[in-house]
Order: C-alpha cells, then sequence, then structure tokens
C-alpha cells in the first residue's frame, strides 16, 4: 500500500522559501518505502512567511477541507523579516 502525500506550492514565483521547504520534504518523503508524492486525500501544510505563514495555512486549510482532504498536520517555519528601510 502506498500513502499519497500531495505537494502544493502557493508561490507564484519561479524561487520562493515556500518551494525551497517542499522541495526538502519532497526529498525526505522520496526515501521512504510506500510513500509517494502524487495523489493523497489526508494533507500536511507548510508555510513560510515572517510569522510562519499563519493565515496561509489557515485558509489552505480551509479550501482543501472544503475539497474533502484530511489535514493531518501542518508547520509554520519562521523567516528573517525583510528590513522596511
Amino acid at each position: 500500500m502506498t500513502t499519497g502525500v500531495p505537494l502544493i506550492c502557493g508561490s507564484l514565483q519561479a524561487v520562493s522559501s515556500n518551494r525551497a521547504a517542499l522541495d526538502v520534504v519532497r526529498t525526505k518523503l522520496g526515501d521512504l518505502p510506500g510513500v509517494s508524492t502524487e495523489d493523497a486525500v489526508e494533507v500536511g501544510v507548510i508555510a513560510t512567511g515572517a510569522t510562519g505563514g499563519v493565515y496561509v495555512r489557515q485558509q489552505s486549510i480551509r479550501s482543501m477541507t472544503c475539497q474533502e482532504a484530511h489535514v493531518v498536520a501542518e508547520l509554520g517555519i519562521g523567516t528573517p523579516r525583510a528590513k522596511s528601510d
């Protein structure tokens, strides 16, 4: 039996901290037997940002739940704040 894990990046940029976080997760999950990063109904949400992507995670979870996904985990990764000067 294979457990599917979808990896979705909401960033429209070619390079972003969210995309980099998903690349790390994809690499680590690919090393596990019986895990696929293709299709799944159970999902985990990872977001990066100065505050750990709190609002992005909440909206993503709400959206995926409406699409009948079961969110089993979430992780916020804090990043340095940009200078305002």
